[in-house]
């Protein structure tokens, strides 16, 4: 069983600093002049990645490296299960264990934590049966694998019961979650940030104002507009009014990086993109692994019995397994210039702020793990061309009988 563990300290610290707003105000309804500040909490970016589910099947082929690469592919789905209130414990760090097995008639997926509600786990369920990989015949073991997953309490989710105004914010962000339909214009988009206003009053339906300086984000923000004006929101008393909310998005499944966004906002979409890229680090490892067992298998039988096996499909196995080293170190590589980036936007926000300093390690001790990886990955692809670069074998010829003497 493959068994991966993963941590999400490095976000949940940024998080924690990149979504902050000062105050909404808030009228009396009889006295104009009485105006109360509301700490406006529940401002929980949104990765569109969640929306992306699979199609189709993983990979062609089913292994333990296969089975964890897809379900590290949805993990911003899983992730996004942990914000709405309804799916866990008041203020709990949330332990869950996810497993995956293959078998020859279906999948069977198991879902294990703490501080998690039956809706939570339906949520992770829901996410992992969007999953599809390639059935195995009965007489194979079930490959399986499993992922740790650990949330703190001060990880990004929504909580009611703070002010009315963090309410307000906390049914926004609820309601952006069902919106996927939205989110077109974000498919090839890093990083989306959208400002808020919205006033809300008592027996009067809110107004909203969505803007962007991204006009490609326009229609997006239009889209959300509509669904937000959705939610029955209303203040308790007076008029409560919040301008310039951000509203902030990241897409972990794209590669844009686009320079004029937030550091802090860089570093939450670098992470979340890391993970991406350690799920097709995974599938490639596992079709490397694949390629490896039936190119070794073939060179062992060849070498036993030289008829046994033709050459043309010795051969043919050699080049495969050679292109699955090529996409294997490919993936390598694309994870080794994405830590150093990390590493990169981690040690600019040390500079600007010293909480930044636990991050900034973290992402500074990965980047020679991953220089390493990379060598070694590099020096398994020499190899294996190297083998498949020797003189061609041939196939031995059966030895010939001698004739026989013919008798005088």
């Amino acid at each position: 069983m493959k068994t991966h563990f993963f941590s999400w300290a490095g976000v949940l610290v940024a998080a924690s600093m990149v979504l902050s707003l000062g105050c909404a105000s808030q009228k009396a309804a009889k006295s104009a002049p009485a105006v109360s500040q509301q700490k406006v909490e529940n401002l929980v970016h949104f990765d569109v990645a969640s929306c992306q589910k699979p199609s189709g099947m993983v990979s062609g082929i089913t292994n333990e490296e296969i089975i964890l690469g897809g379900m590290l592919s949805v993990q911003p789905a899983i992730l996004e299960c942990f914000v709405p209130p309804q799916n866990r414990q008041d203020n709990q760090n949330i332990q869950v264990k996810l497993a995956a097995s293959v078998g020859s008639q279906t999948t069977l997926y198991k879902v294990e934590g703490e501080n998690l509600s039956p809706s939570g786990i339906s949520c992770i369920e829901s996410a992992l049966a969007s999953l599809q990989f390639q059935l195995l015949p009965s007489e194979e073991t079930k490959p399986s694998a499993s992922i740790a997953i650990n949330y703190p309490a001060n990880s990004p989710q929504v909580v009611f019961g703070i002010s009315e105004a963090s309410d307000a914010v906390g049914h926004v962000r609820l309601a952006i979650g069902q919106a996927c339909h939205c989110f077109a214009p974000m498919e090839n988009m890093g990083i989306a940030e959208i400002s808020m206003a919205l006033t809300v009053a008592p027996k009067r339906p809110a107004k909203i104002s969505l803007s962007s300086n991204n006009p490609s984000i326009q229609e997006m923000a239009a889209c959300l507009t509509e669904e937000i004006s959705k939610l029955q929101l209303q203040a308790s008393r007076g008029e409560l009014v919040l301008e310039r909310v951000p509203l902030q998005f990241i897409n972990s499944k794209a590669k844009d990086f686009p320079i004029e966004a937030k550091p802090e906002l860089l570093f939450l979409h670098a992470d979340g993109l890391r993970t991406q890229n350690a799920s097709l680090l995974a599938l490639r490892s596992g079709e490397k692994t694949q390629a490896s067992a039936i190119y070794h298998q073939l060179a062992s039988k060849y070498k036993a019995r030289p008829n046994s096996v033709s050459v043309r499909d010795l051969n043919t196995s050699c080049e495969n397994l050679v292109k699955a080293d090529e996409a294997w170190v490919a993936a390598i590589e694309a994870q080794f210039e994405l830590d150093k980036r990390v590493a990169d936007i981690a040690a600019q926000l040390r500079s600007a702020d010293a909480r930044w300093e636990a991050a900034a390690n973290a992402a500074s001790n990965i980047v020679p793990e991953s220089r390493t990886a990379l060598v070694e990955a590099q020096k398994t692809l020499s190899s294996d061309k190297n083998t498949c670069s020797k003189k061609t074998l041939s196939t031995p010829q059966p030895l010939k009988s001698k004739p026989s003497k013919r008798r005088r």
